[in-house]
């Protein structure tokens, strides 16, 4: 399985509702956009507007993994982040100007699970 950290440095600009990371050349202000008809799905199926992903990221304890459970064609990425006191489960994907929000809905039990016992694990 391969994680990756988020840098200390990282956050949401309120005012541009761009990412950034401080001292990462990698992604710099990001720009994170979705697909509205994706968006109505999930709003229908989970209850959750996409753009909540943003929320999601701003957690600075958030699990990032690799979703290698198919080929998808890309490389998906998946975040285990906590707000207000609730667990989510984010996949997204790297594009050219942000990020790409795909599926967003509350972790389930397994996953809450492994959140709270890897922030407990590593101390943050």
């Amino acid at each position: 399985m391969r994680t990756r950290r988020r840098p200390v440095g990282f956050g949401i600009d309120a005012s541009t509702g761009f990412r950034y990371n401080e001292g990462d050349g990698i992604h710099g202000l990001q720009l994170m956009v979705f697909d509205s008809i994706k968006n109505t799905l999930i709003i229908k199926n989970h209850g959750i507007d996409l753009s909540f992903g943003d929320r999601v990221m701003a957690d600075s304890h958030a699990i990032e993994t690799l979703d290698d459970s198919m080929d998808y064609g890309e490389e998906r990425w998946n975040v285990l982040a906590m707000v207000a006191g609730k667990v989510y489960c984010l996949t997204y994907k790297d594009v050219e100007d942000g990020l790409r929000y795909i599926s967003l809905r509350e972790a389930t039990k397994r996953e809450e699970a492994c959140y709270l016992k890897e922030i407990s694990f590593n101390g943050r």
